[in-house]
């Protein structure tokens, strides 16, 4: 009986707490879109936060009547928040947070939530809009841009609203034909023979819209983004000056000109170049042009045959004593493996699996000296040249930690120290290296987006979670995870250690140096971590 009592008295108490729990918080308002992915599409979806952007792409079909509708494959976001389709046509868009916050209120908005297996029927322009609400009503607005390879479509500020259904996968849905009358329009050229402008609707775009239609920067064509107005190259060859580039080739559209391009110039496009395009009729439209360069070996593709990858540009820790950082390989793809282990056999050490853009122990410090470190990055000369100013960073990568939390980091730097390629090893205390800008992933999982400078998680085809974070120019975001490590602390903890710390910077400073690190455990420098963790990582890209 006086088991029965105490039992009643618990349950008592657990109803009063969910009770109290209920009436102290009100609803949620999380609306976070982590993953949106369709059937058949080509590649991950690409999700850009601070442009209310989504992009993805589907391969090439024989009839552009294949593509009346697309399929939702798998949708995560925030608990208790919904995703609905926008049956508003949005026509302006919005120039701060504000105004998108008082536009995501305005618009209309589907009867029903869009789940897995619902179907979108395609406008002929191929963007709709999307809105996820959280459990609060609180709203975000998703624009969605639909690239079929092969496909013009005409290009539009607006989109009509789509239609969905949440029926069964192979019910009929209505359907919006994605063909349009193709018309050829002239274009002028600078730098190469004129060009026709083929597949672009004349009801859409007149032939005298001030438009650049390509672009060669040093002979690399260019991606051009008319609705952001951004032109990029983000693959010229490393080391590239990015202050002195070439525009090799420009192709303007009928009647238009830039006084701003001429191929008898170099210029500066390392912070980005603007430029203005206009026509006969005085319209204008003003783009921003940038290049950059990919660090290399950054696929993670070339390896030597003692497992260890090819050149100087990266390194690890610790591999001398164990194998905590190794080739990995898996069906369609190379990439590199760091698992946090146990090393040594008198002495043993706790060691996280790395890699890095730097120089391990190139003082030569001996095994039995090293136990005299207690902070492990003393060991490593970070950092090596580097003069881009990427935008973003995306990382492929897979992480099992077991309760252990994982790094993923980049920093770039501004080095006064310019012999000996501005190492640290030969570091005096004159010599002064700036923080210019930063992103830092620490987590347990690899569907964590808590840390600020995280854009996105998706899912890619071959299973590996795609990480994108925005680089913060000048101080890092609150919270960020670099203010949890010594990184800005000037106190060696060994007298002969390698002296790697920053000073913070505006943001403005020149680049010389980048520092990249990657890490099965995030305090694998003071040695502490959980043995097994592993942290798998197949490609890196800088996005310019």
């Amino acid at each position: 009986m006086k088991c029965f009592k105490w039992f009643f008295l618990l349950i008592n108490a657990f109803i009063l707490s969910c009770s109290m729990h209920f009436d102290e918080f009100d609803k949620s308002n999380y609306l976070s879109l982590s993953t949106l992915n369709f059937e058949n599409q080509k590649g991950s979806t690409q999700i850009y936060e601070e442009e209310h952007l989504i992009k993805v792409s589907f391969p090439e079909v024989e009839s552009t009547e294949d593509y009346d509708y697309i399929v939702i494959d798998s949708l995560e976001m925030s608990a208790f928040a919904n995703l609905y389709l926008v049956e508003t046509k949005i026509k302006t868009l919005p120039e701060d947070s504000i105004g998108w916050d008082s536009l995501a209120l305005e618009v209309d908005l589907a009867s029903q939530p869009l789940t897995i297996s619902s179907k979108i029927t395609l406008p002929a322009s191929r963007e709709f809009w999307i809105a996820a609400v959280a459990e609060n009503g609180d709203r975000h607005l998703w624009k969605i841009q639909v690239k079929i390879d092969g496909e013009v479509v005409p290009v539009s500020s607006s989109s009509s609203s789509p239609k969905s259904s949440s029926s069964n996968k192979d019910g009929s849905s209505s359907s919006v034909s994605s063909s349009s009358s193709s018309a050829k329009s002239s274009s002028s050229s600078v730098g190469g023979s004129s060009s026709s402008n083929e597949g672009e609707s004349s009801s859409s775009i007149e032939s005298t819209e001030p438009r650049i239609l390509s672009m060669k920067i040093d002979d690399v064509d260019a991606t051009i983004d008319d609705e952001l107005g951004q032109i990029t190259v983000q693959s010229l060859p490393f080391f590239t000056d990015l202050t002195s580039v070439s525009i090799t080739e420009c192709n303007f559209s009928e009647g238009s000109s830039s006084p701003e391009i001429n191929l008898e110039n170099t210029y500066d496009l390392s912070r980005g170049y603007s430029v203005s395009v206009e026509n006969e009729a005085g319209q204008t439209k003003n783009y921003r042009i940038k290049a950059g360069y990919q660090y290399p070996f950054s696929d993670f593709n070339s390896w030597a045959d003692d497992y260890t990858l090819e050149g100087t540009n990266w390194d690890n820790g610790n591999n001398d004593f164990g194998e905590i950082t190794e080739k990995y390989t898996s069906n369609e793809t190379v990439g590199v493996k760091m698992e946090s282990k146990k090393l040594g056999f008198i002495v043993t050490k706790f060691a996280s699996g790395n890699l890095f853009t730097g120089v391990f122990n190139p003082k030569g410090v001996s095994a039995l000296n090293m136990t005299g470190y207690d902070n492990g990055n003393e060991l490593i000369d970070f950092g090596m040249p580097f003069t881009g100013r990427p935008e973003y960073i995306e990382v492929d990568f897979t992480y099992s930690g077991d309760g252990d939390s994982c790094d993923i980091y980049i920093v770039l730097e501004n080095r006064t120290l310019t012999e000996n390629q501005g190492m640290n090893q030969y570091r005096s205390s004159s010599d002064v290296n700036t923080l210019v800008a930063s992103a830092w992933y620490r987590a347990t999982t690899d569907e964590d987006l808590s840390d600020p400078d995280v854009v996105s998680i998706t899912t890619n085809d071959l299973g590996f979670k795609t990480l994108r974070m925005k680089l913060q120019y000048g101080t890092p975001l609150e919270g960020s995870p670099i203010y949890d490590t010594v990184i800005f602390s000037d106190q060696l903890q060994n007298s002969k250690g390698i002296d790697n710390h920053l000073v913070q910077g505006t943001g403005e400073e020149d680049v010389t140096h980048i520092r990249m690190a990657m890490a099965s455990s995030a305090k694998g420098d003071v040695y502490k971590g959980t043995v097994g963790a592993t942290l798998i990582v197949d490609a890196l890209r800088l996005i310019y």
